[in-house]
């Protein structure tokens, strides 16, 4: 017999998944995967599957687990669904921020910087402009509920010159 032949199987136990810190999460187990010499799509979308907890599969519908499935890259396929699922769009994620700012749940030094960062390096992450991003929320803010409504819709596609002219307008006919 050769050793070659030889074919050794190598376990990774992951974490269940959470979506509390999800980019943490990712790192974590993408760092246990390279420790284990896993690289395949397909062996890391089962490992990760199989870490999501029911109460957060059910929040998954069958034909985007099924659309991953069928992707050439079906673990990059999941991952990105779950970071979008859990952190948010652009809008509530500049919520957030401005909520963290106020620090009403009274969080500890170490919390607020975690939550800050997470927080800013998911609004930016894509190259968004922060300034222009705090901007249109801020002047959503300024708008009746019934003028925020057209705008929220394209809060993140709009570009900010346009963004602002809509609310100008918004605000006339108000």
């Amino acid at each position: 017999k050769h050793k070659e032949d030889d074919i050794n199987h190598v376990t990774v136990k992951l974490p269940p998944f959470t979506s509390l810190r999800p980019t943490s999460y990712f790192t974590r187990i993408e760092t246990q995967f390279e420790i284990a010499r896993i690289s395949n799509e397909r062996t890391k979308f089962n490992y990760l599957l199989s870490s999501i907890p029911e109460v957060t599969l059910y929040k998954i519908p069958d034909y985007i687990i099924s659309k991953c499935q069928s992707s050439p890259e079906p673990y990059t396929e999941l991952k990105g669904r779950l970071l979008r699922m859990c952190v948010g769009s652009k809008q509530q994620l500049t919520t957030d921020l401005v909520g963290l700012i106020n620090n009403k749940d009274n969080l500890s030094v170490s919390e607020m910087e975690a939550k800050a960062w997470d927080c800013l390096d998911a609004i930016t992450k894509d190259g968004t402009d922060l300034k222009e991003t705090l901007t249109k929320h801020m002047v959503l803010n300024c708008l009746p509920s019934h003028s925020r409504q057209h705008l929220t819709q394209g809060f993140e596609e709009v570009p900010y010159e346009q963004f602002i002219k809509f609310a100008k307008t918004e605000e006339k006919l108000a």
